[in-house]
């Protein structure tokens, strides 16, 4: 008896075919969102950028402004990304507030390569006036803070709107979860001296914790700059008396806003020169010193004070195996 092939029947599912339309509607699905975040980026990019200048230049009355070559945000991934990109202040707006005895006594010129935002809603931005991101990372910023010692007298009429106050026309609330500036170039210039003194780091990281701007944090005194935490590390730092005749070596900074200390670890101070060459070159007897302290270490410090008025307040100073 012979076999006869059974014929595939009519009603049997066209496999091929249905996976044709699966990919025609991933492929439908892939180009309107595409199309999507390309309408939004083209609207969202011009509005972050003048939302941005205006609310620095606002906030700061005038004198600083922000500016950057290039924004490109990813609605898909929740990203931004700046380049280029220059703080710096209006000079004659800082003489005139000078003049006005309203000047700030820190001055700031930053300069930094590409600044990248995390997990950023931008819908949140665009519609509620709500900034929130999880991250934001610096790449080696280079960052100059001037000090310069000015008085205020008492009947001066000064802007005493703090940072939410200042902001709320364009936003009703920042929160970045954690900041990190990787890799920074920090030179601090004192001009209340008699000549302008210059310290600078390298190589400096900065971890910034939980920054929160609203009505509520407004009024928080608990808080330094509206944040949990901001912590300092440094490694391999050095440093030249300013009289030149001694060389300042540290292993390891480490300091918390949070924990309020400051660990200092492989502190040295090195001679230059021996004791004959050091007598010659300060041409007047003077002792010669040569340090080395393993650790140390201050406790419950008012960062507060240190950042407004230069003055370290601790309560306890630890120094190990010196």
């Amino acid at each position: 008896m012979q076999n006869t092939p059974i014929e595939p029947s009519k009603n049997t599912p066209a496999f091929p075919r249905l996976w044709k339309r699966v990919l025609f509607w991933v492929l439908f699905l892939i180009l309107f969102l595409g199309g999507f975040a390309f309408f939004i980026n083209l609207r969202l990019k011009p509005f972050l950028t003048r939302q941005i200048k205006e609310a620095i230049t606002t906030s700061t009355d005038g004198l600083y402004s922000i500016s950057f070559d290039n924004v490109s945000v990813n609605i898909l991934t929740g990203s931004a990304t700046f380049k280029n990109i220059r703080f710096i202040p209006d000079t004659l707006v800082y003489q005139k507030m000078i003049l006005q005895k309203a000047a700030p006594k820190h001055l700031f010129m930053v300069e930094v390569g590409q600044l990248t935002l995390r997990r950023i809603h931008p819908f949140k931005v665009y519609f509620q006036q709500k900034l929130e991101m999880s991250s934001l990372l610096i790449d080696r910023p280079k960052v100059k803070m001037i000090y310069q010692r000015l008085s205020q007298p008492q009947n001066t009429v000064i802007d005493n709107r703090n940072a939410y106050q200042r902001l709320s026309k364009y936003l009703r609330s920042i929160k970045i979860d954690d900041i990190k500036f990787q890799d920074a170039d920090f030179q601090y210039i004192d001009k209340s001296a008699r000549r302008n003194k210059l310290t600078s780091l390298r190589n400096l990281n900065i971890d910034i914790a939980g920054l929160l701007i609203d009505s509520a944090s407004s009024a928080a005194t608990t808080k330094l700059y509206y944040t949990d935490n901001i912590s300092i590390q440094m490694q391999d730092y050095e440093y030249r008396s300013p009289n030149g005749m001694y060389d300042v070596k540290i292993k390891e900074f480490m300091a918390s806003t949070k924990d309020k200390y400051a660990r200092i670890v492989g502190l040295r101070l090195i001679p230059r020169y021996n004791e004959m060459q050091f007598t010659e070159k300060l041409k007047v007897w003077a002792e010669r010193f040569a340090l080395r302290f393993d650790e140390v270490l201050l406790e419950q410090i008012d960062f507060k004070a240190f950042n407004t008025d230069r003055l370290l307040v601790a309560s306890t100073l630890k120094i190990s195996n010196s």
